[in-house]
């Protein structure tokens, strides 16, 4: 049977780290194949993760867009409505991520608009929404595990 993904990217991690930074002689080569080692290894942890994370990111944004549509221009509220039409029809991480990145433009439009109209609420949500797709960006629970 084939290794999965992850244990690939963790050997991998751990080759390039402990056998070929040895052969290296320069300290800021050695450094710089630690930090392509570690990044291997952040990746090989949250490459399981990285669907779900951007199919439950998408859903929250999306969630909140179709809130507060009612709140919005008209221009900005037919925009959220092509957006939800346009949700991908797969699960690949190309195409969710393409999908988040047209969320999150309307998102900084959303968030615009509502906070020029003062809607207090809707940008106490908005910033929820905003810690949680910070939250799921960050890595540094992880950065323990490469040193």
């Amino acid at each position: 049977m084939k290794p999965s993904i992850n244990t690939s990217l963790i050997v991998l991690a751990q080759e390039l780290n402990e056998r070929i930074s040895a052969l290296l002689e320069d300290e800021y080569e050695k450094s710089r194949l630690g930090a392509w080692a570690g990044m291997l290894f952040i990746a090989s942890m949250k490459i399981d993760d990285l669907a779900d994370g951007l199919f439950n990111e998408n859903k929250e944004i999306l969630s909140f867009l179709l809130k507060y549509e009612s709140e919005l221009t008209e221009d900005l509220a037919k925009k959220i409505k092509d957006i939800e039409l346009s949700k991908p029809t797969d699960i690949k991480i190309s195409s969710l991520d393409e999908f988040n990145q047209k969320l999150k433009i309307l998102l900084i439009e959303t968030h615009s608009e509502l906070e020029e109209k003062n809607q207090s609420s809707a940008l106490k949500d908005i910033w929820n929404v905003l810690r949680s797709i910070h939250q799921n960006r960050k890595v540094n629970h992880l950065l323990q595990a490469i040193n």
